[in-house]
């Protein structure tokens, strides 16, 4: 009986022991799979963390990005909006000085001619350059009825601070050289007259000093014996091309002047 009681007794001891080593097991291994469980819940989160903190960094720096290339095109506008201004500013000024410039050439182009004589409206007239006699006529009201242009060229080019005066039939008949067009000041002084007569009028007698043929007027030279419009423009337009006359007789290398009419010439004309 004692032997069955102590065989029991052992059994149950070690039953006991067994059980306890079972539980450390059980508990070792609860132990590790718990610190498992918490290592991978910790990593987890440490990744959700760094994940949420780049996430967040990310959107920062999106919103950067974008902010920085809403100001960079703001910058650009702006930038666009300077220079169209000036660009307008500029045209705006190009605009105004060739207003300007219009304005001078427009004053510049403009000559004042005295209408007097046989005409509707006598008094100054204000024409453009390369006017003719016919033009300042028209401006004037034109001819009245006891004017007789029948002398008058009125294809003649007109010069700046000319007097064209209309005759009457009884003008012409009082005097056969009536000056039509004149440069005289006014006071009545024959030495300062610069008069076109009909070429068949015209005599040396009218002229009381010697033109310089590199410096005269279209009307200066009108009044020359022999020199018309036509050659008078001839005689410019010559010194245009070739320059100043060097001497008195290259006169002659103008068209429609030859030795015949040059020495009428000569006795008038210098350099």
């Amino acid at each position: 009986m004692i032997k069955s009681w102590f065989k029991k007794f052992i059994f149950k001891r070690k039953n006991k022991g067994i059980i306890v080593i079972a539980s450390i097991i059980v508990l070792i291994a609860v132990y590790k799979i718990a610190r498992e469980a918490i290592r991978d819940y910790n990593t987890q989160n440490n990744f959700d963390i760094v994940s949420t903190e780049n996430s967040i960094n990310d959107t920062d720096n999106i919103t950067s990005n974008k902010s920085k290339e809403n100001d960079t095109e703001v910058a650009q506008e702006e930038g666009k909006q300077d220079e169209s201004m000036q660009d307008e500013l500029i045209q705006d000024e190009e605009i105004e000085v060739s207003k300007d410039e219009n304005k001078k050439d427009s004053i510049k182009n403009k000559i004042y001619i005295y209408v007097s004589g046989e005409v509707n409206n006598p008094g100054v007239v204000i024409l453009d350059e390369g006017s003719r006699i016919i033009d300042a006529i028209d401006l004037a009201g034109g001819i009245t009825q006891n004017a007789n242009i029948t002398k008058i060229n009125l294809a003649y080019v007109l010069e700046d601070g000319t007097k064209v005066n209309v005759p009457s039939n009884k003008d012409l008949k009082n005097d056969s050289s009536f000056d039509y067009i004149t440069r005289s000041p006014g006071d009545g002084n024959e030495e300062e007259k610069s008069s076109i007569k009909d070429e068949g009028q015209k005599s040396s007698s009218k002229i009381n000093s010697k033109v310089n043929i590199n410096t005269a007027t279209q009307t200066e030279l009108e009044t020359l014996p022999g020199i018309g419009p036509s050659l008078a423009l001839k005689i410019i337009n010559y010194r245009k091309e070739n320059g100043k006359f060097s001497n008195i007789e290259e006169i002659k290398n103008v068209s429609g002047i030859g030795d015949s009419k040059y020495e009428k010439l000569k006795n008038y004309i210098l350099i």
